[in-house]
């Protein structure tokens, strides 16, 4: 039972190293991991390391798991994704490099090139996700900043066609 809760956890982490106790409960834990995803929303985006939080890092969840994306060909059509996807207003978001605290851990997209009508980041097109030349180095993540203001993100996009 051991080896079964053991192999079934580290499917669900992924990447990432866990000690596991075998006990008579390690199964019991398992379970419980599986039904309680820890971890984030695939294709959700945060921002991170700004003044502020409509300004910061962009990060985007992969398989439970938040990464940072390489600013090569990031532009202001990738920043207004990112902001219309979070909520926020998009005339005027600016696409930032370098200009945040450096992330850590992976870097997921590289080469985004959305063209800015996009809902989500991950609908937009990119080198295969977890494939960069970034070297692994995180001096080159990805920003934005996001003016203030209300924008519409993809369930307000939703909530309006069923309306119509």
């Amino acid at each position: 039972m051991c080896a079964r809760a053991l192999r079934l956890l580290s499917d669900f982490i992924m990447s990432e190293v866990y000690i596991v106790i075998c006990t008579r409960f390690t199964f019991f834990f398992v379970e419980f991991l599986l039904s309680h995803p820890l971890g984030c929303d695939f294709g959700a985006v945060r921002l991170l390391g700004g003044l502020n939080n409509r300004e910061g890092r962009v990060e985007i969840c992969y398989n439970n798991v938040w990464g940072t994306i390489c600013d090569d060909a990031w532009s202001h059509a990738d920043a207004q994704v990112v902001c219309r996807q979070l909520g926020l207003a998009t005339i005027g978001a600016l696409a930032i490099t370098s200009g945040f605290e450096v992330g850590s851990g992976r870097i997921w997209l590289d080469q985004v090139q959305c063209r800015g009508n996009e809902t989500l980041l991950i609908s937009c097109p990119a080198r295969p996700i977890g494939t960069q030349n970034c070297m692994g180095d995180h001096n080159e993540d990805a920003g934005v900043r996001c003016r203030a203001g209300k924008g519409s993100n993809s369930h307000t996009h939703r909530a309006t066609q069923l309306r119509t």
